[in-house]
C-alpha cells in the first residue's frame, strides 16, 4: 500500500492538493494506493477518491478537533449517509474524554502541555475558538481546565445553535 499526498513538500500547507496528480502515481504502481491532502469532509473524500481513482483515503489535520469526522466520512463512503455532527454535550464528552487520556498517559503536567494544541483544534469550532483557547492553555490545573471546558461548552450552547444539544 501507498499513501500519497497531493501537495509537494515545498507548497508545505499552501495551495491545493493536487488529486489528479496522484491518479497518475495509481496508474504507474501496481500497489493500492491511498489519496491524503486537503480531505475536510465527505465530499472532499468522495472528489479526492473519484479524481485520484485511489483505494483509500487518510485524513490528517482535517480531523484535528474533530476526531468523529473518521465515522462521518466512512459511513457517507459506505452509503449510509453522514451522520450528524456530534451535540454540544457530546463533543464536550469527547474533549473531556480526550484531555483525561493525555494527562493519563504523559502524567500531569507533560499531559497539560500536551492537552493545548489539541483543546485549541477541539476549541476552534466554537465562536472566539483563538481567544478561548488561549484562556485555557494558560491554566496550569487540570481541574481549573476541565471546569473552564465545561463553562465554554455550556455557553456556546447558549449562542451558537450549530452546538444546541
Amino acid at each position: 500500500m501507498l499513501t500519497v499526498h497531493g501537495r509537494t513538500r515545498s507548497q508545505l500547507f499552501k495551495g491545493a492538493a493536487d488529486w489528479a496528480a496522484v491518479a497518475e502515481v495509481k496508474a504507474a504502481v501496481g500497489l493500492p494506493v491511498v489519496v491524503n491532502g486537503d480531505i475536510t469532509d465527505a465530499a472532499t473524500a468522495s472528489r479526492a477518491l473519484a479524481l485520484s481513482g485511489a483505494d483509500g483515503v487518510m485524513i490528517g489535520r482535517g480531523a484535528c478537533g474533530r476526531p468523529w469526522l473518521l465515522a462521518q466520512i466512512a459511513a457517507a463512503l459506505d452509503g449510509a449517509g453522514e451522520p450528524a455532527e456530534p451535540t454540544r454535550d457530546e463533543m464536550l464528552a469527547i474533549v473531556l474524554e480526550h484531555h483525561a487520556a493525555m494527562l493519563g498517559h504523559y502524567g500531569r503536567d507533560l499531559g497539560l502541555r500536551h492537552a493545548r494544541k489539541h483543546l485549541a483544534w477541539y476549541l476552534a469550532a466554537l465562536p472566539g475558538g483563538a481567544g478561548l483557547a488561549r484562556r485555557v492553555n494558560r491554566l496550569d490545573d487540570a481541574e481549573a481546565v476541565v471546569a473552564a471546558l465545561r463553562e465554554i461548552y455550556a455557553s456556546a450552547a447558549d449562542t451558537e445553535p450549530a452546538l444546541a444539544a
